[in-house]
């Protein structure tokens, strides 16, 4: 994953936003992001293709304006993240966990996103400075 030690990495379907921007509203909560329940162990065994492959079609669907028009929890992230929800409460979603074998696995949801999924886009953001660096690739429109 390129970046920093210092950054974090968010996830989203860009094509989504224009769609649901009417739809939203905004809500005062707590930005303040979870903390993790476990450490990532880089030792672990990475998974397989197949696995990745589902983990992206469920990432997917979370992105779709289908999902979107009635999951207020992911609206109101994205509204309080500039659009993009943090990798590391994507990978903690049950059916993530489910997939990941109840692993929290923030690399695997950032591989599956990036290297599965031609809808959804990736983005690494620096603590610090709060700088976005999108990662590049052909995104489809749906």
């Amino acid at each position: 994953m390129a970046g920093v030690e210092t950054s974090s990495t968010a996830i989203d379907d860009p094509l989504a936003k224009d769609t649901l921007n009417k739809h939203t509203q905004k809500n005062n909560v707590d930005t303040e992001e979870p903390t993790l329940s476990k450490e990532i162990d880089d030792t672990e065994m990475p998974f397989s293709d197949d696995i990745l492959r589902q983990l992206s079609k469920q990432l997917e669907y979370y992105f779709s304006v289908e999902n979107l028009s009635k999951d207020t929890y992911l609206r109101t992230l994205r509204e309080l993240n500039d659009g993009y929800v943090p990798a590391s409460i994507l990978a903690n979603f049950a059916k993530v966990r489910s997939l990941l074998e109840n692993r929290l696995d923030v690399e695997a949801v950032v591989k599956a996103a990036s290297d599965f999924s031609t809808y959804l886009e990736v983005v690494h953001v620096d603590k610090d400075s709060n700088k976005k660096v999108v990662e590049t690739k052909n995104l489809q429109t749906i």
